[in-house]
């Protein structure tokens, strides 16, 4: 058992996959973009990725639905969808790459979060991780003459309620299985979603519907490399091949869009990926030191 929870290869193909899907669900979004509005495109990515969870949640039947945490399912729910709101609004005004990257930015603001909600400690290198992601995130946005890309900002606000979301998740792990937080997650971003979607509905072509079917069952599937990723090695060591999402979105916008990234914006990515690396190697010892603690006190 110990060689399976300690796989840091296999963890790490699983991860770059994962997150290969996610840059193409990205880039599948960014194409449903040019003809439909952000409220329609975040009900149909849940509706479909929903439609894709149930039948897989019933047929194995991993763990029971019922829960008394609803209260926290909702609070993540709430804050997670904001960051999907802020995602794919970001994905139809940036270069994807942009707006990928600072929407993954969110490990950056994890300890600030977790400082201010759960009384975490800051220590130095996750202090240092915010400082040089946060330099790298002003680099990435390019201030021209002084004033933000506003865009860019909304790419930024979705990292922050992804973290937020992030610490959501760590508050009722204790209790809620991944599955369970994925099936709340999906189902309430479904309802929460339909209403907006309802009433800026607008007519959808051929290529709009097989590109958010598609885009459905890349988040699924994604999901499901993802879980398995974290399942077969510790999630703190095969956590950073997260940003390997950067450079599938990259090429991603290089061969739909033709977008390119110059020298001073490639090296803000770079920046940012580092702080993110830093961040969760942090966060990763820790959580070890959280463990090593309890097992002494028992």
């Amino acid at each position: 058992m110990a060689i399976k929870n300690n796989n840091l290869l296999l963890g790490a193909i699983y991860l770059i996959i994962a997150f290969f899907l996610f840059s193409s669900m990205g880039a599948m979004l960014k194409l449903a973009a040019a003809d439909l509005n952000t409220p329609m495109i975040v009900f149909l990515r849940n509706f479909f990725a929903l439609l894709i969870l149930l039948p897989w949640l019933f047929y194995t039947k991993k763990c029971s639905l019922k829960t008394d945490r609803l209260s926290m399912h909702i609070i993540r729910s709430a804050t997670g969808i904001t960051a999907m709101y802020c995602f794919f609004w970001t994905i139809s005004k940036l270069i994807l790459a942009d707006a990928i990257l600072l929407s993954y930015s969110a490990p950056i603001f994890l300890p600030i979060f977790g400082y201010l909600l759960l009384k975490d400690k800051i220590n130095l290198i996750s202090a240092l991780a915010i400082m040089i992601g946060l330099a790298g995130i002003i680099i990435v946005l390019q201030p021209t003459k002084g004033i933000f890309d506003p865009s860019a900002l909304v790419g930024v606000i979705a990292a922050i309620f992804a973290s937020l979301a992030m610490i959501s998740i760590r508050k009722m792990s204790d209790t809620e299985p991944a599955e369970r937080v994925v099936f709340y997650f999906t189902f309430l971003c479904t309802l929460i979603s339909a209403v907006p979607a309802f009433i800026y509905w607008q007519p959808m072509t051929i290529n709009n519907l097989l590109a958010m079917i598609g885009a459905g069952f890349l988040a699924a599937f994604g999901q499901l490399f993802l879980t398995k990723g974290y399942s077969v090695a510790p999630p703190g060591e095969v956590a950073p091949f997260q940003y390997s999402i950067v450079l599938f979105g990259t090429i991603w916008g290089w061969l739909l869009w033709d977008e390119r990234i110059d020298l001073i914006k490639g090296c803000g990515f770079l920046i940012v990926c580092i702080a993110g690396i830093l961040a969760s190697k942090a966060n990763a010892k820790k959580k070890r030191k959280d463990v090593e603690a309890e097992v002494e006190e028992i």
